[in-house]
C-alpha cells in the first residue's frame, strides 16, 4: 500500500492583478475562489473531496472606487440518525429511541475591494 499526500489551498482565495492606466484608472483581473474540504468516509482509506466555487472578472475602477463581488453561493445538506441499538428497532416504541437530524445551510461570500493608487 502506498500513501501519498497532496497539499491544497482551501478557504477563501483572492487573486487581484491591477494595472494603472495612463488616464489614472485601474484595470484589474480578479479571481475569487471558495474551496471546502469534505471527508468521504465511504472510501477506503477515507479521503477528502474538495468542493469549489469560483468567479473570474475584469474591472475598471477610479482611484478610491469600491467594487463588490458576490454570487459565490453554496448549499450544504446534512442528514444524520442517532439511535440506541436494539431499542430503536422495536415496533411503535422504537421511535422514542431514535433521533433524525436534517439541516440545510445556504452561504454566500461577498467581497468588497477598494482600488487605491499609491505613489512613491
Amino acid at each position: 500500500t502506498t500513501v501519498t499526500y497532496d497539499y491544497r489551498d482551501v478557504g477563501i482565495i483572492l487573486r487581484y492583478t491591477p494595472q494603472v492606466q495612463a488616464d489614472g484608472q485601474i484595470t484589474a483581473a480578479v479571481h475569487t475562489e471558495v474551496s471546502t474540504p469534505q471527508l468521504e468516509t465511504q472510501l477506503t482509506p477515507p479521503a477528502y473531496r474538495f468542493s469549489k466555487r469560483e468567479a473570474d472578472t475584469q474591472v475598471r475602477l477610479h482611484d478610491g472606487q469600491t467594487m463588490v463581488i458576490g454570487g459565490l453561493i453554496g448549499r450544504s445538506e446534512t442528514k444524520a440518525i442517532s439511535r440506541l441499538p436494539f431499542l430503536a428497532e422495536l415496533p411503535v416504541l422504537g421511535a422514542l429511541f431514535r433521533n433524525q437530524y436534517h439541516e440545510k445551510e445556504d452561504t454566500e461570500v461577498v467581497i468588497f475591494l477598494t482600488a487605491r493608487v499609491v505613489l512613491g
